[in-house]
């Protein structure tokens, strides 16, 4: 992740009540790394039809998806074995452009369409709005160095 993006994880909140039976303010390493959050009644076509806003690339990774571009706004979507079955999803924004609000904006329609939940990278599970977006990407120490 370069200096100039913003990045978090959106997981299905339904697998989150599942395992918890309600939903953290954070989670820790070992349960982030331990656990597939998304079942095989999460498709990956059901998620990218909400992404008409970036284009889809092709991606490094065989079982990975790629919409918009790695260094700029983007949408990583792995998935298992070579399946349309999603196995995490991660986001990237980029914080140079005038107009990154408006791909939170974006973003949070297709995530709440989806049914999912936001963890950022210090694994703070989030509400899902543009507001808290840009609060968390308010207390990001680079953007200071971004924006001077």
């Amino acid at each position: 992740m370069a200096l100039w993006q913003y990045a978090f994880w959106v997981v299905p909140k339904s697998s989150v009540l599942k395992t918890n039976g309600h939903i953290e303010k954070y989670l820790t390493e070992e349960i982030f790394n331990s656990k597939s959050f998304f079942d095989e009644n999460c498709s990956y076509d059901d998620f990218s039809k909400s992404i008409t806003y970036m284009e889809k690339n092709k991606h490094w990774c065989d079982d990975a998806s790629l919409y918009g571009e790695y260094d700029s706004d983007c949408i990583e979507i792995y998935y298992k074995d070579n399946t349309r079955h999603i196995d995490s999803i991660h986001i990237r924004i980029d914080l140079r452009k005038e107009y990154y609000k408006l791909t939170v904006d974006k973003l949070i329609r297709s995530i709440l369409s989806s049914g999912f939940i936001i963890i950022n990278e210090d694994l703070n599970v989030l509400p899902v709005s543009e507001e808290s977006i840009l609060d968390d990407i308010g207390k990001n120490k680079f953007l200071k160095f971004i924006t001077e």
